[in-house]
């Protein structure tokens, strides 16, 4: 058994779900695994890009050997390429591409990934990139129990993808949408709901702010930026106004959260 492996695990992950977070933390609980290194693509799927991607990544109950990062490369098998590609020429590092023993192309394409680094050991790629030579690539597959439960629709009992979750969202159907998370905690699977339909508490609080500045040049006309700039008797009276507005609209806010996600 090879020691110290660092488990590569390209991909879109838009978003990421209960199969890609198990299988990351097996991976991880493994003894003869170091690191297991999720990479996170760039392209956005269904209006779902990579900085939503990696706040839930960062969000889930992560194993600590478990490392999240953004790569550039959309192609998994690239991504993980140009990795090894990327190491000091010296490194001895024992390096596997985790793949599902449940998807015999997962499998397929870790044999392939072997293979040609062993190849670029000695023979440069098309670009004139080659492998560490002390390097060592292993197979190295596992597999989770990660299926849909308690659902509303004919889906229990089949394996939770990023498909169904979208649709969910889509759906604005949270009770659908959090059999994808069936080991998380709600108030983290609520979390991602808001993270994935863009209603986090930073950003509503901008659109709170905004409201408050449109609606004030709306209203006041002349007067809101004369307030702005006048003297501080105007400046004072105005942002009373802004503040009693801001309660109003905080309160909107809040009653439209609560529609969105049941307590």
């Amino acid at each position: 058994m090879q020691n110290n492996i660092t488990v590569l695990m390209p991909g879109g992950f838009k978003p990421p779900h209960d199969g890609h977070l198990s299988l990351a933390n097996k991976f991880a609980s493994r003894s003869d695994v170091d690191e297991v290194l999720v990479m996170v693509g760039p392209t956005e799927r269904e209006g779902i890009n990579r900085k939503q991607s990696l706040a839930i990544w960062n969000a889930l109950p992560k194993n600590p050997k478990v490392k999240v990062i953004p790569v550039s490369e959309d192609n998994p098998m690239t991504a993980a390429f140009k990795y090894v590609f990327n190491l000091p020429k010296d490194s001895t590092e024992t390096i596997a591409l985790g793949s599902s023993s449940k998807d015999p192309d997962d499998a397929k394409r870790a044999k392939i990934f072997r293979l040609a680094i062993e190849k670029y050991k000695n023979t440069p790629s098309k670009n004139g990139e080659t492998a560490p030579p002390n390097i060592v690539v292993t197979d190295l597959t596992d597999d989770v129990y990660s299926v849909y439960k308690n659902r509303t629709d004919d889906l229990n009992g089949s394996s939770i993808s990023a498909t169904t979750l979208r649709n969910d969202l889509k759906n604005n159907d949270f009770n659908n949408f959090k059999t994808n998370y069936p080991n998380i905690d709600e108030r983290t699977v609520k979390k991602i709901f808001h993270i994935l339909k863009g209603t986090t508490m930073n950003e509503l609080k901008k659109q709170r702010y905004m409201a408050i500045i449109k609606e004030m040049l709306k209203e006041e006309d002349d007067s809101f930026m004369n307030a702005i700039l006048g003297s501080e008797k105007d400046y004072k009276t105005t942002l009373d106004k802004i503040n009693k507005r801001a309660s109003e609209l905080t309160k909107a806010a809040h009653d439209a959260k609560s529609k969105a996600v049941p307590k």
